[in-house]
């Protein structure tokens, strides 16, 4: 049994209190933001070309086991008939069987992710992303946005506690700088790569913490920092500093665990993120990085002087069929 000099105070009961109060209004309130989450067609739950990009390759993946989203692309919807799936967030090139198709810009790894939490979704409840659209999309956004980000502040407000305990005035500000006073609380309704990268980024930070500020050396607090590091790089490429930076700290600490442990544990999303993107695009650069004119697909010869909007449609579709590439004009 405790002592009674190792029970919580009041004091401490009472903050406690206040937090987890803060916490969970902070909850409510992004629990209340992902049930009303609606295209403002009202059509769908996707907010933009961004997330649709993401929800395109998971569907893609679920139904056709493919990284080509162009059937996901021509989904309609009545009464209008237009393409809701539809996003200006891909790129195209040729695929394995040696036809153009379009696939998801965005790096494919955490929607591969998310595919596999779709289809646990899918198993649990018999409900599927092309017939319950809404319903599908509010779970998945819970379960990979919103837990997560509740992780991240039960971290921060843990550590608020223990630092600030006979302070209340200080506990019950930081807890409410964490739920409700940063723009990551504006990304849980929608699939973005921002949220993910940050609660990770954080979560390397508490390992930091605990290995520098509270000398905890254990190799699992190197491992789990080296994953996450990893997976906020994988997400937001500029994180490389913050990945590169915090290798430098630990080795400064501890080198033989960090390289022992936290490097190696770079490795695994490392692996992830580029086997991922050959198979899904045949290269090992993400699509996002190709940022040339691309090669010469054929030449044009006209008049000195004279413009493109001058040529007629007919020549233009000569040219592109005498160079095997599809051209369809539209009024």
């Amino acid at each position: 049994p405790l002592e009674v000099s190792d029970r919580p105070s009041t004091p401490r009961k009472f903050a406690l209190g206040i937090a987890t109060t803060i916490v969970l209004l902070g909850i409510a309130a992004q629990v209340v933001r992902i049930t009303q989450v609606r295209s403002t067609t009202g059509e769908n739950p996707f907010h933009s070309a961004n997330d649709k990009s993401r929800w395109c390759t998971i569907a893609a993946l679920a139904i056709e086991g493919t990284y080509q989203i162009d059937n996901v692309l021509e989904i309609r919807q009545p009464p209008k008939n237009r393409r809701t799936w539809y996003t200006i967030d891909l790129v195209r090139h040729r695929g394995s069987d040696g036809e153009l198709h379009y696939y998801s810009s965005k790096p494919p790894l955490l929607p591969t992710m998310y595919t596999g939490v779709y289809l646990a979704v899918r198993a649990a409840t018999g409900a599927t992303l092309m017939k319950q659209t809404f319903f599908i999309a509010r779970v998945m956004l819970i379960l990979v946005n919103l837990i997560p980000l509740v992780l991240l502040w039960l971290i921060m407000t843990r550590k608020a506690l223990r630092e600030h305990e006979s302070n209340l005035w200080a506990i019950c500000v930081l807890t409410v700088f964490v739920s409700f006073g940063t723009f990551l609380s504006t990304f849980s309704n929608t699939l973005n790569n921002h949220l993910p990268a940050a609660v990770t980024a954080g979560i390397s930070l508490w390992c930091l913490d605990r290995i520098i500020q509270r000398g905890q050396r254990q190799w699992y607090w190197f491992a789990l920092c080296g994953l996450c590091t990893s997976f906020t790089a994988a997400n937001e490429m500029p994180a490389l500093c913050w990945l590169a930076a915090v290798g430098g700290l630990l080795l400064l600490i501890d080198a033989r665990r960090t390289l022992v442990v936290y490097v190696p544990a770079l490795l695994p999303v490392a692996i992830a993120f580029f086997v991922t993107n050959y198979i899904a695009h045949g290269v090992w650069r993400p699509a996002y990085t190709h940022r040339d004119l691309g090669a010469k697909l054929f030449e044009l010869p006209i008049e000195n002087g004279s413009s493109l909007s001058s040529l007629s449609v007919e020549s233009l579709v000569a040219a592109c069929q005498e160079n095997k590439l599809s051209f369809s004009p539209t009024s």
